[in-house]
């Protein structure tokens, strides 16, 4: 759920590149003004043009010619303080300073009107300035990892912001003028000590994404279902014992992240978020679903990791749509029959479980391409196993396995296998069909030689046999003949 933050990522990577070694354009006149065709409605260089402009990351070189700098990048300079010349870049538009020693952000950023996007990250900044609300053409600002503890009431005049991203600092109360920000698409407020948010959330229209998880929060707003384009909501690593009704009202979100909270048990109500596709409930206290769970006809991606379940819920055997089904660490201690009618399943893992037997029904789950088992008490595999033919990705680690039926090699689609800390002597199949094969692991085990054929395995890039007892000369034989291997013994 890092989606805000690599939305950033992805516009610096974008917007601090230059694109090729030369700019295809003549932005500027003769008098040294941006010529009219490349002016967007606020007067100044369009969005779509700063790709092409050059990037300033040294203030000297800037200044030979502060008409021609849109981007700034001043990362990593061991700033103190913002240079006062910058404040005097009549065009910039984009300005970076993070990583760096920054305590606090002048009232002279006021001089900078046409900035766009200003990113100060990973510095000490405990206050904003009330100037930062006159920067009116403000798409995105970015002050994460910093000492900040309140926002500005000015914040709220910034009606073009799209990107808001003050994550990781020590916030205990959001503006009410926050609430202004009706272009605002993407919120990140992780890692802060709120305990509330403001009650007219919901009049951010435009919101897409909002990131609240690491806080202290045990109640929301009411006006949080008018968020009728909200995509992504987290929520994790907060306080509710419960989810509430306020969240029940959001019909039309399809992602929620309610993962390391104190919820014991799941409302009825929940089939009312008919839209849900991906939930996680992580790190609760859950030990069963409700009745009516499977009516959510368009959940995808259930994670239930970390809780108190001691089985399978029958419903969910029910819940047809699930392509993901993650019920690691919990206490469970058999897989039902039903868990067949999972026709459209994909992933699924119950590790870290105390399973000792794998039913007949369970290889019926034919379309699964990845299966996680491990840290179980399995000791057999049966020979049905060659029903997954679809399965790329297999773990089998730290259970009691002693041997592998020979119909295992019908796995070769098999790209990672994981096989550590069982009880194999041999593995007793030959690895002539896993040509796919990219990861093999096999740590601490019983092991005197490797895997018939596993020199065919050209695919193979990586290979643990630590805490076996095969020889150096086998070892460094098979590097040799698959090029680039790297093994781990």
């Amino acid at each position: 759920m890092k989606f805000i933050r690599t939305i950033l990522f992805l516009f610096f990577f974008v917007f601090f590149s230059n694109i090729g070694f030369s700019q295809p354009y003549d932005f500027f006149d003769k008098k040294g003004n941006v010529k009219d065709e490349y002016l967007d409605e606020f007067g100044i260089l369009s969005i779509d043009y700063l790709p092409y402009t050059k990037e300033y990351s040294d203030l000297d070189s800037a200044l030979l010619e502060p008409n021609k700098v849109f981007k700034l990048n001043l990362n990593e300079q061991d700033l103190s303080e913002i240079p006062e010349e910058v404040y005097y870049l009549p065009n910039l538009q984009i300005l970076s300073i993070e990583n760096n020693n920054l305590t606090s952000l002048s009232s002279e950023i006021d001089h900078l009107q046409n900035l766009r996007f200003l990113s100060l990250n990973n510095n000490l900044i405990d206050s904003l300035p009330l100037e930062i609300g006159t920067l009116t053409k403000l798409a995105m600002l970015s002050i994460e990892e910093n000492k900040l503890t309140q926002l500005p009431h000015e914040i709220g005049n910034l009606v073009v912001l799209e990107n808001l991203l003050i994550g990781g600092n020590d916030i205990l109360e959001l503006p009410d003028e926050i609430c202004n920000l009706q272009s605002l698409m993407n919120i990140s407020a992780w890692g802060n000590e709120l305990k509330k948010l403001p009650e007219n959330l919901g009049n951010m229209a435009m919101l897409q994404n909002a990131d609240f998880s690491n806080n202290k929060l045990s109640e929301l707003p009411t006006s949080l279902e008018q968020l009728d384009f909200l995509m992504i909501l987290n929520l994790s690593h907060n306080l509710f014992p419960t989810i509430p009704d306020e969240l029940l009202q959001m019909t039309k979100l399809p992602f929620l992240d309610l993962s390391y909270n104190v919820i014991y048990e799941i409302p009825k109500k929940i089939t009312e978020m008919k839209r849900l596709q991906m939930f996680d409930l992580t790190g609760n206290m859950l030990t069963d679903l409700p009745k009516s769970f499977h009516k959510m006809t368009m959940i995808q991606q259930l994670i239930l990791a970390e809780n108190k379940f001691v089985q399978i819920p029958d419903v969910l055997c029910k819940t047809m749509t699930l392509r993901t089904l993650n019920m690691s660490s919990n206490e469970l201690s058999t897989i039902p029959d039903d868990i067949s009618q999972l026709v459209f399943i994909d992933e699924i893992d119950l590790s870290k479980n105390f399973i000792n037997e794998i039913p007949a029904s369970f290889y019926k789950l034919v379309s699964v391409t990845s299966i996680d088992l491990s840290n179980n008490q399995i000791s057999e595999i049966s020979a049905d196993i060659q029903k997954f033919t679809a399965l790329t990705e297999l773990n089998l680690e730290n259970n009691s396995l002693t041997v592998l039926p020979k119909e295992f090699t019908k796995l070769n689609k098999i790209r990672y296998l994981y096989l550590s800390n069982n009880q194999f002597a041999d593995l007793g199949i030959d690895f002539i069909e896993f040509t796919e094969l990219e990861e093999l692991r096999l740590d601490n085990n019983l092991l005197t030689k490797l895997p018939p054929n596993i020199d065919l395995c050209q695919n193979l890039e990586k290979l643990y046999i630590k805490g076996n007892n095969i020889s150096k000369d086998e070892i460094n034989n098979l590097k040799k003949q698959i090029k680039g291997l790297e093994v781990a013994w």
